[in-house]
């Protein structure tokens, strides 16, 4: 999918497929092809000819990305002019310097939110993400969901496999008695 962020003086076009970014344009610059890893994070830009790579900290702090590589970074998502992510559509500001949020949650401490109102991913960066600002997703309860799903379609397949020869086998019966 397609994302567009205006700002005063240019925008930015930024390319998505199933979530994983893929690369964004900058006013007239040329286009910016992005390397990504599996938690989605920009490891790679490409502009022209000068490609740059980078690397993360658990908690998702790069000294070497620049807003001038790439807008997106730490998980895919939109890095601001002051290094800080924007997440929730804005509503909280994540600085991966710092390793926790500059606001609270106001799901915090008695809701969804956790005990800790500054922390990033309830302290677990490394198996959970956070792109709403308010509440972490574990990885490991996504992965788990989707091994559910993918043994009830192989259960169901198999199922009917054995229904067809079944089936068959009994067509077979009786074509032989007659």
């Amino acid at each position: 999918h397609l994302r567009t962020i205006k700002s005063r003086d240019q925008a930015t076009s930024l390319f998505r497929h199933q979530d994983m970014p893929l690369a964004e344009k900058r006013g007239t610059n040329p286009v910016n092809l992005l390397g990504t890893g599996l938690s989605r994070s920009v490891l790679n830009s490409l502009k022209t000819s000068s490609p740059s790579s980078f690397s993360y900290t658990p908690y998702g702090y790069s000294p070497d990305a620049t807003r001038e590589d790439s807008s997106l970074g730490f998980n895919g998502e939109y890095r601001d002019i002051l290094g800080l992510y924007p997440l929730g559509n804005g509503q909280r500001n994540y600085n991966s310097r710092l390793m926790r949020f500059q606001s609270p949650d106001d799901e915090s401490p008695f809701d969804k939110g956790g005990l800790n109102a500054y922390a990033y991913c309830e302290g677990d960066p490394i198996n959970r993400r956070d792109p709403t600002g308010h509440n972490a997703l574990a990885l490991l309860f996504v992965i788990l969901i989707v091994a559910v799903i993918v043994a009830m379609i192989y259960w169901l397949i198999k199922s009917m496999k054995e229904i067809k020869a079944e089936k068959d086998y009994r067509g077979e019966r009786s074509r032989i008695r007659r």
